[in-house]
């Protein structure tokens, strides 16, 4: 029987039926953001189920209770505040799934939320489980509201990638877990000339200490060489550490697609089949565009401004062009591309699995198949690529076979069993 690769659960006490709690709306921010996430071609995305449990399930005072066995791995979230702590009923309902998900190995994660000071649940005390310290907003807007879960929401799915790429690993018995993970880091690849400024506005993210209305995002990690890069070792094996396990952030300038580095970084990232996303921040233009810098999402910034530059010198971006919303979005569009291949690839795995498939010659590609990743995995043994729906176009496969006439590529769908 098929089951869903991973489900999200949303937990919290309303104040009265109907209220606008923070549980409500973290809950629709989720949704929201893992319903269709990452690369979405002709419609089509990969989703995730987002489900929320608030009211008392009847007969009983209280929510219905969760099925963890109906997916491979969950993450229940615990939003927790006065509400919540005044209601006998919650201690004991959190505690039961907490004792269901020590059954399961591993497979599942509990994350509270802690909106408000005050004593935890006894559950997540006697655990010392670290909650995402996200206070309320003290100005009841919109504006504050969206800034809180916009925060919230990239704190949440950073520990769930994070959370998700351990027990993929650890169920694929990788020799090379390297512990739980935690966060996930983001390299951020970047031409020095004209690009360095927007780097540094992303890097900034990572050193901002969370304020009385700004929550701190600690699941999000930075890599930024000038910053990361320790005397005494290669930097290209600092690099390939970097970004092995993580994800690429490539600010794209006009002096990008010329800058070796650039390009090798790029390289690196799809033959490790890590996530990208392309900020494009080009301004003039280039006289010739790197050819691999296709195949993953891009993002703009329109408002982005450039001081006027002359012949020797690049024009400069403004930075106070470009303010923290804008890099929020930026790194939960990153955040969404990695959930996706993240989840998307065990999803594909399993199928490939119980679908008999030889594993050893069938190679999952979390996105659609280009000549870059024909390379590699041709060289590791690949004879058949599965890669996500939908199929791609007849001129791409003609193209393809040409270069790879042995090798098969098959949407998903045509894996199932």
């Amino acid at each position: 029987m098929l089951i869903d690769p991973l489900r999200v659960y949303v937990l919290w006490a309303p104040r009265r039926a109907g209220a606008n709690d923070p549980g409500r709306r973290l809950a629709r921010a989720l949704r929201s953001q893992l319903d269709l996430l990452g690369m979405i071609r002709d419609g089509i995305g990969f989703r995730i189920p987002v489900r929320q449990r608030s009211l008392a399930w009847r007969p009983t005072s209280t929510p219905r209770p969760i099925d963890l066995a109906a997916a491979r791995w969950n993450v229940v979230i615990v939003v927790q505040d006065d509400v919540m702590r005044l209601r006998s009923e919650w201690g004991p309902y959190v505690a039961k799934i907490a004792a269901d998900i020590d059954e399961r190995g591993g497979a599942d994660l509990l994350l509270p939320v802690l909106t408000s000071k005050g004593d935890n649940l006894p559950v997540i005390d006697e655990r010392q489980l670290q909650g995402i310290v996200a206070p309320t907003p003290s100005e009841d807007t919109d504006v504050a509201w969206e800034g809180w879960l916009r925060r919230v929401t990239m704190y949440a799915m950073g520990v769930i990638w994070a959370h998700q790429r351990t027990a993929r690993l650890r169920q694929g018995h990788a020799a090379d877990i390297g512990g739980d993970k935690r966060k996930i880091r983001v390299f951020l690849s970047h031409a020095k000339k004209d690009g360095e400024g927007a780097a540094l506005l992303v890097e900034r993210f990572r050193r901002l200490a969370p304020t009385k209305d700004k929550v701190g995002v600690n699941s999000v990690d930075m890599f930024f060489d000038t910053y990361d890069l320790v005397a005494g070792g290669p930097y290209s094996q600092q690099f390939k550490a970097a970004m092995r396990d993580g994800a690429l952030l490539a600010v794209v300038t006009d002096a990008y697609h010329g800058r070796p580095w650039c390009m090798w970084e790029v390289l690196r990232a799809k033959e490790n089949k890590r996530p990208i996303l392309l900020w494009d921040l080009s301004h003039r233009g280039t006289l010739r565009s790197f050819p691999y810098l296709g195949n993953v999402p891009v993002l703009r910034t329109p408002g982005a401004r450039y001081e006027a530059g002359n012949a020797a010198e690049p024009a400069e971006l403004v930075p106070n062009s470009i303010g923290d919303q804008e890099i929020e979005r930026v790194l939960m569009a990153l955040l969404s591309e990695a959930m996706r291949m993240e989840v998307w690839s065990a999803h594909a795995e399993a199928l490939v699995r119980a679908g008999g498939m030889t594993q050893q010659t069938t190679m999952i590609c979390a996105r659609p198949p280009e000549l870059a990743d024909l390379v590699h995995e041709r060289a590791g043994g690949a004879t058949t690529i599965v890669y996500p729906d939908l199929p791609i176009g007849q001129h791409e496969r003609q193209l393809l076979a040409a270069a790879f006439p042995q090798m098969t590529l098959l949407p998903l769908s045509e894996v199932l069993p």
